[in-house]
């Protein structure tokens, strides 16, 4: 089935015409790796002390992931509200941290132009050491190497993905597994159509831009 199959690892190489497409849309093809601002950045929910329904809100290391980070709370919360668990003291659980980061996963394989394909390709690290910032920035680092680092598999919508999602919480929740999640919309629209989509509302790639690394427009919608 879709959710039993493996995606081959992707990148490989060396050189910079190697780079897979989602690197090369998110950050352009001459990029050695992913800014620091998106390596460092954890899944880390605001720690007690606060006021009310403080600790459902996410905490933000540096400029740059601002926009994944408010898409991913608001679904959370959104998730939440519906179930009518939402309360001055809740607790967000792991599960519904993999439905928020599924819900994500999953938004572009149910736009009306996805045609019939559901089957979301779901990123995520394919070893236990991934990325750091101070190996994917050493000099001696291909422009290809830090992308080599991420496999891909299908898996169907709903409840298979979610529980994909929680299987492997660590790999979204831990430094840069934000970009797992950038990544897994990207393969699961597909490059062509991201690259029309941009093209459409008259930008172009990069997804994430300028000296801060910002998400664009583009990626948030």
């Amino acid at each position: 089935s879709a959710a039993a199959a493996a995606g081959a690892a992707a990148g490989g190489g060396g050189g910079e015409s190697e780079q897979p497409a989602f690197a090369k849309l998110c950050f352009g093809a001459s990029c050695s790796a992913p800014p620091a601002a998106w390596l460092e950045q954890k899944i880390e929910f605001v720690a007690g002390g606060g006021g009310e329904y403080s600790q459902l809100g996410l905490v933000q290391g540096q400029n740059g992931p601002c926009g994944v980070l408010a898409a991913l709370n608001a679904v959370l919360v959104a998730q939440v509200m519906r179930r009518g668990a939402l309360a001055p003291g809740y607790c967000v659980t792991s599960r519904d941290t993999a439905a928020a980061i599924a819900a994500l996963i999953e938004a572009p394989s149910r736009r009306a132009d996805a045609g019939g394909e559901r089957t979301c390709r779901v990123a995520f690290w394919n070893d236990r050491d991934a990325l750091s910032s101070s190996s994917s920035s050493s000099s001696s680092s291909s422009s290809s190497s830090w992308a080599s680092k991420v496999a891909f598999q299908g898996v169907e919508p709903g409840a298979p993905l979610i529980d994909f999602v929680e299987a492997k919480l660590d790999h979204y929740t831990r430094a840069s597994g934000l970009l797992l999640i950038i990544f897994s919309a990207i393969e699961t629209r597909g490059a062509e159509k991201v690259k029309a989509d941009m093209a459409g509302s008259g930008g172009e790639p990069p997804l994430i831009v300028g000296p801060f690394s910002l998400c664009t427009s583009e990626l948030m919608s």
